[in-house]
């Protein structure tokens, strides 16, 4: 009896816990003309039939969100899903001067980035607030994945959103320390899990080392080798070559 009692409020507190969690895979949509009603190898087809649902219900400050950040990305002006009941959904871009552009010409990048946009609005909507995003970053330049970390505030600042975030992008990070001694977010907003590979613990070091940043930016404790370090160790290995 106490097993099932048990296991019963494990299952009570996870449906509870994950009822205000959506998670987005790293892989997130493939780059297509018409997203089918059937999946084609990633969750976005099934999440577009649901955002369907929702798009005409999002409030004035979600629209808003949402628009300012394809604009800030560079994708567009304003998107819009075309539902063909028969075969799929088409999301077409509205560009500055309203011309229409498919998203597949847009580069995979993009197609990266805008299902965790829609979610963002999306989970707004039905009062979804946290997030579980693997690699934010993936198939994009540099610059953009320094602004997630913007996006990522404003969507906390603006939205209430909070986040879990996995990833590999030192510039996702820098940002996260210049928004913070810019001020715009304090250190309590922000904690870095950083997951050493076992093989590569020295005795006595801890495997997950938690980073906190400080009010000047910095990081309260360093990373661990081959993150931050391995673009100056690449440097200086340049110093060892000739000029000519």
């Amino acid at each position: 009896m106490r097993a099932e009692l048990n296991e019963l409020t494990y299952n009570n507190i996870q449906n509870k816990f994950s009822k205000n969690i959506q998670f987005i895979e790293s892989i997130r949509a493939n780059t297509q003309r018409m997203y089918t009603y059937s999946s084609q190898g990633t969750s976005f087809n099934d999440f577009l039939l649901k955002y369907m649902e929702i798009e005409s219900e999002l409030t004035p400050k979600q629209q808003a969100f949402f628009n300012k950040w394809i604009d800030m990305f560079g994708i567009g002006k304003k998107l819009k899903c075309e539902q063909d009941s028969g075969v799929g959904i088409k999301i077409i871009v509205l560009k500055k001067d309203n011309q229409e552009e498919n998203i597949v010409d847009k580069g995979y990048g993009v197609t990266q980035f805008l299902p965790i946009l829609m979610n963002v609005v999306y989970c707004a909507n039905i009062r979804k607030t946290t997030f579980v995003i693997e690699e934010p970053e993936t198939n994009l330049h540099p610059k953009f994945q320094s602004l997630l970390a913007d996006m990522f505030v404003d969507a906390h600042k603006t939205l209430g959103m909070s986040f879990i975030i996995e990833t590999h992008s030192e510039y996702l990070v820098r940002k996260l320390q210049y928004l913070t001694a810019k001020g715009e977010i304090t250190t309590d907003h922000t904690a870095i899990n950083y997951i050493v590979d076992p093989e590569m613990c020295d005795y006595g070091e801890e495997q997950v080392r938690i980073i906190r940043i400080l009010p000047n930016g910095r990081l309260s404790q360093p990373f661990g080798s081959g993150f931050y370090d391995e673009a100056d160790n690449l440097a200086l290995l340049l110093f060892d070559y000739p000029l000519n």
